[in-house]
């Protein structure tokens, strides 16, 4: 094997003999309970209210210094100071703390064998005779040549992550090799990396507030601090890197509200169809024709608004219907069951597939089109602010509700086209609500987008002391953020529970009697100052749905709410 063979690092690691001796099964955050409150709470990954970021090169720095301090407080060697560090799942806040079943590694008693080995004055491998420059051992004064001892470290460096373990070459020996004895005989860079790479896999494997971003190419950590709820629940996480979002537990693209497993389960579905019998759905999946010419389009923009460029047909690209006055998600989203009640099992599967497929493609692409379009935007808007704004500190504290309302646009439509894994799984009595929630959020997505890409920021700020058409666009930016970032949560928060059987065509149909009827009420609760009853219904006779929240007033709307307790959820 050639040097260079010998140092290719995903050669090497898997050449390497990895033995897995770092057990999970004795960690203390498994001891740790998330607080219950907690489990409802939703959290954005755009807001990043959980963790900071950390370069991973600081990262391991940062825990060698630590582990010198260990050593120097509880004076011991590094090597049984990392061995502290390490039962302690590296926790900045242990660092004053020796578990009791390490008591006897680090506070060893020596038998007269190994006593007698100290000091020698030749190497207890070679037996060479030892010069006071040729020598080297551990603080257990077990005296080895350079040479010797060298290849000891360079053998250990050949089994792997075990190096961090290791134990001084004298037979029964319990002292172990620190950090600064690995680096002393290991000069080459390419080696040196490969300990900080070992370092850094244990801490993060035991280490579980650690969080390294999955994307190629990028070096950075979430450092989740004392914020115990990533050890209880999945979360979407969002690095500052260019690729962005990813799972907290699968470390996949960020993928909530459909959970790990059912996504592994939908992925393999997809996959293997795609390369048996469906490869014709998934070419006509990538083009549609224009519902008017039937020329054949490419979606190349998030937007589901689409224009034909051949007869300037303006159509949904969901449910191929004219855009004009098209307000009604609740049929894009829907899977039609009644149009293919006539065709045979085998067809009616297929078709189910095909919708499904086809939303979670054109959603999860709409996502991607969206993430690239918005650096573009966001660079044009601060290229104006130049104009109003001469310091650089404005122009990005300007900018930021802009940037705040893409990354929530962002998360949204990833969100929402992870809901179609669920709804191509979901059992049928549920699949109503679950859709009514989906469409609420999809219908109020295409406007917002529509008001963040298709403004022309030259005519917002056209001098530099007219400023009043900005801040009114950044005020309705706002407040329509905030929109959007209560649906998506109380979205997150319902799929993450268990849904409600409810008719919701029922509940439209009736929201209009019961609004009226909640009038009447009002109306002779406040001239009598009688609390209103609610009449008996008859055998045959729907009952007043009441409000799904605080359960004492009628539903009056589409979202089986009060209105008070609407405004309490979706208000601004």
């Amino acid at each position: 094997m050639s040097e260079e063979e010998y140092y290719n690092d995903e050669d090497y690691f898997s050449n390497c003999k990895d033995d897995q001796q770092y057990s999970d099964e004795e960690e203390y955050y498994e001891e740790e309970k998330v607080q219950q409150n907690d489990s409802q709470n939703i959290y954005l990954a755009c807001e990043n209210r959980l963790y900071q970021y950390e370069e991973i090169e600081a990262v391991v720095q940062n825990y060698k210094l630590l582990i010198q301090k260990i050593a120097k407080e509880n004076d011991v060697s590094e090597g049984r100071a990392f061995l502290i560090m390490q039962a302690n799942n590296y926790d900045k806040n242990k660092l004053d703390t020796i578990p009791s079943n390490l008591i006897d590694a680090i506070f060893y008693e020596e038998s007269t064998e190994l006593v007698l080995c100290k000091d020698t004055k030749e190497c207890l491998l070679c037996f060479d005779d030892l010069k006071e420059k040729n020598r080297y051992s551990l603080s257990c004064k077990h005296y080895f040549c350079n040479s010797c001892f060298k290849e000891y470290v360079r053998a250990c460096l050949m089994e792997g992550s075990s190096i961090l373990l290791k134990k001084c070459p004298m037979v029964g020996c319990q002292e172990r090799l620190g950090l600064s004895d690995i680096f002393s005989f290991l000069i080459d860079p390419r080696e040196r990396n490969l300990i900080n790479k070992f370092l850094l896999n244990d801490i993060l494997q035991h280490n579980k507030m650690l969080v390294q971003c999955p994307h190629k190419e990028c070096d950075n950590i979430l450092d989740f601090g004392n914020n115990i709820i990533i050890l209880g629940k999945q979360l979407n996480l969002k690095c500052k890197c260019a690729k962005g979002y990813f799972c907290s537990s699968c470390k996949e693209d960020a993928h909530l509200p459909c959970s790990c497993s059912m996504l592994k389960t939908w992925m393999e579905l997809i996959q293997g169809k795609n390369q048996d019998a469906f490869n014709s759905i998934w070419l006509q999946l990538n083009t549609k024709p224009c519902p008017k010419c039937k020329v054949l389009i490419e979606k190349n923009q998030g937007c589901m608004h689409m224009n034909c460029k051949n007869c300037n047909f303006h159509f949904c690209w969901l449910c191929l219907g004219e855009y004009v006055n098209h307000d009604d998600f609740y049929s894009c989203n829907k899977y039609k069951n009644f149009e293919v009640k006539d065709l045979s099992k085998e067809q009616q599967t297929l078709k189910k597939y095909e919708f499904y497929t086809e939303r979670f493609k054109d959603h999860l692409n709409a996502a991607k089109y969206a993430q690239q379009e918005s650096q573009e935007c966001i660079k044009n808007l601060k290229f104006t602010l130049k104009i109003a704004f001469k310091q650089e500190k404005e122009q990005e504290e300007e900018v930021q509700f802009y940037v705040s309302a893409y990354d929530i646009l962002i998360e949204a439509k990833k969100c929402i086209s992870y809901t179609y894994p669920i709804g191509y799984y979901i059992e049928n009595h549920k699949l109503g609500y679950f859709e009514f929630l989906q469409g609420e959020l999809e219908k109020n997505i295409e406007p917002f987008e529509q008001k963040l890409n298709k403004v022309e920021f030259s005519n917002l700020l056209q001098k530099e002391n007219e400023l009043e058409k900005f801040y009114k666009y950044k005020t309705e930016i706002t407040q329509h953020t905030s929109i959007i970032k209560k649906y998506l949560t109380n979205m997150l928060r319902d799929l993450g529970e268990e849904l409600p059987d409810l008719d919701i065509k029922k509940m439209k149909s009736k929201s209009k009697k019961q609004s009226k009827k909640s009038k009447q009420l009002s109306q002779i609760h406040h001239q009598e100052n009688l609390k209103p009853e609610v009449e008996n219904h008859t055998e045959g006779e729907m009952p007043i749905l009441m409000c799904g929240d605080c359960q004492i007033n009628p539903s009056q709307n589409d979202y089986a709410l009060c209105n008070a307790c609407l405004n309490s959820r979706y208000g601004n």
